[in-house]
């Protein structure tokens, strides 16, 4: 196995990824769609697993990694029907 030179990396690594900047953020929406607020993402978070579980909170709850109380909490907040279907 050839040997590297001091402070280089070891020849049988693949090179590091390249650096990106520190105020550089990777943008994962399409161009011209609105980013979602962090309120609305866990309010369609919720929604979805109540829509998963069939609307029974505690399993729902588990998917989420969240305490029922807790699932029932942000439920009021964010004004989400039992069965996660909004009546709009």
């Amino acid at each position: 196995m050839p040997m590297a030179e001091p402070g280089a990396p070891p020849v049988h690594l693949p090179p590091p990824p390249p650096r990106q900047r520190a105020d550089a953020v990777p943008v994962a929406v399409a161009a011209g769609s609105e980013f979602p607020t962090y309120d609305e993402v866990v309010a369609e978070h919720i929604r979805r697993a109540l829509l998963h579980t069939r609307g029974v909170k505690s399993r729902a709850a588990t998917l989420l990694s969240i305490d029922r109380n807790r699932l029932y909490r942000l439920m009021s907040k964010y004004q989400i029907p039992a069965d996660g279907v909004t009546a709009e």
